[in-house]
């Protein structure tokens, strides 16, 4: 999605917004939220980036390069977009109809070929269809925000729509981190519940292996703080930020990392 596409998206959303007097309180926090999300810190866009390398390393791993695929927790349709325009059949679910709503507009200028489907929906409160996807996606964090009490439900449901073969892959915050920035919209109360949700990677390891994945794996990434990513310069490139990141992972300590990923397949 090019700046001009979200420029247009966005600036719809907030005139809606401004002409629906009976909005939801809570809508304008939201609104803003995602513009943020769009609209990154540097620090924040890195993090986007490094974690999009982790996930085209283990598709490419697994030879999976096509499908149907499920990312939960889709927000602004950053993965279903990303994965449609790559041969997927994708599909996005999202507990909030403010990010449905915005990727449901982007739609709208998707070529037909391309076009994700999105719902709204709770997989911890509804059912999923079983066996069908073929890549199942919960990326920057989402699963930190699943309360304890649903974590075993919410894998279970992402299992069972996996079809045979399927792989899934999460990323999380890393709770061991000395220096986590997370991103820049969370205010103070959401930043301590993400890091008190937050698993060491043993610890969400087991409940994937409880659900009754295979071939688990982790991979940690993001290992500067966030005072780096923003003082760098715009010539840096992509590539050398990527490869700056893969150094750091043979040289640091896992538990400097912002985040990891974990995946594992169904058998």
């Amino acid at each position: 999605m090019d700046s001009d596409q979200r420029h247009t998206v966005l600036d719809l959303l907030v005139n809606d917004y401004r002409k629906d007097k009976n909005a939801r309180k809570d809508l304008d926090y939201d609104l803003v939220t995602y513009i943020k999300y769009e609209y990154a810190t540097r620090a924040d866009e890195t993090k986007k980036l490094l974690e999009l390398d982790q996930v085209q390393r283990i598709l490419l791993r697994f030879d999976i390069t096509m499908g149907r695929s499920l990312d939960i927790g889709c927000a602004t349709g950053r993965y279903p977009f990303w994965l449609a325009s790559r041969g997927f059949k994708a599909t996005g679910y999202d507990i909030s109809e403010e990010a449905i709503n915005i990727c449901q507009k982007r739609s709208v200028n998707s070529p037909l070929s391309t076009q994700p489907m999105f719902k709204l929906k709770d997989i911890t409160r509804s059912e999923v269809p079983s066996d069908y996807f073929t890549l199942v996606t919960s990326m920057m964090g989402t699963f930190n925000h699943i309360e304890p009490n649903d974590r075993l439900k919410f894998l279970t449901r992402a299992y069972q729509a996996l079809a045979q073969g399927g792989l899934i892959i999460l990323s999380t915050w890393n709770p061991t981190c000395p220096y986590p920035g997370f991103l820049n919209f969370y205010v103070r109360e959401e930043r301590e519940k993400i890091i008190k949700c937050a698993l060491l990677p043993e610890e969400l390891l087991s409940l994937l292996k409880t659900v009754g994945l295979i071939n688990i794996h982790v991979e940690h990434f993001c290992f500067l703080p966030d005072i780096c990513y923003d003082a760098w310069s715009p010539e840096i490139t992509e590539e050398q930020i990527i490869d700056v990141d893969k150094k750091l992972s043979l040289t640091l300590h896992n538990r400097n990392s912002q985040m990891y990923v974990i995946f594992g397949q169904k058998l």
